[in-house]
């Protein structure tokens, strides 16, 4: 099956505006599920509309922006908390990634060792093509001119394609 499945976690900005939550898109399709950006209303809209984040394979951030990455606190440490696995989902954004990733789960949560067992892949500010991240799925890597480091990203998955610049 090659069914891919787009859910809007969240549409808006910093400011909620219209009632929208933050930057959050999960991409499903039969054999892979992984968000674009994970902002402060991620879990909530998950837990919502009864998406199950343990099966989330990839993480992938577009920028350092608080309304694209600060869930990632609450969704960590749901998963390690929540679930008997010790399964975490692969952290793919910019360079500096696990140092923001450790210094964010450590201001909202010092000492609970959030970043332990989560593979990070952090990617070069520069337009990078094919590069694979599983069988049948591959990425290209676009810099985006929004904040230093951006990335906009080109999912290929099964010969579909999806694009996804942040902001």
């Amino acid at each position: 099956m090659n069914d891919i499945e787009i859910i809007f976690l969240g549409t808006g900005n910093a400011f909620y505006e219209s009632g929208r939550t933050h930057q959050s898109l999960w991409i499903k399709t039969s054999t892979i599920n992984f968000l674009v950006d994970a902002g402060t209303t991620s879990l909530y809209r998950m837990r919502e509309i009864d998406l199950n984040p343990e099966i989330l394979d990839f993480i992938f951030i577009t920028h350092f922006h608080g309304d694209h990455t600060a869930g990632l606190p609450f969704l960590m440490l749901y998963l390690k908390n929540e679930f008997s696995s010790p399964r975490r989902p692969v952290l793919i954004g910019p360079a500096g990634l696990k140092k923001r990733c450790t210094a964010l789960f450590e201001a909202a949560y010092e000492g609970a060792e959030l970043e332990k067992g989560i593979t990070f892949m952090e990617l070069a500010p520069k337009m990078q093509k094919g590069i694979s991240i599983s069988h049948d799925f591959f990425i290209d890597v676009y810099q985006m001119k929004h904040y230093p480091g951006s990335l906009g990203y080109r999912f290929n998955i099964n010969h579909k394609i999806i694009a996804v610049s942040g902001d």
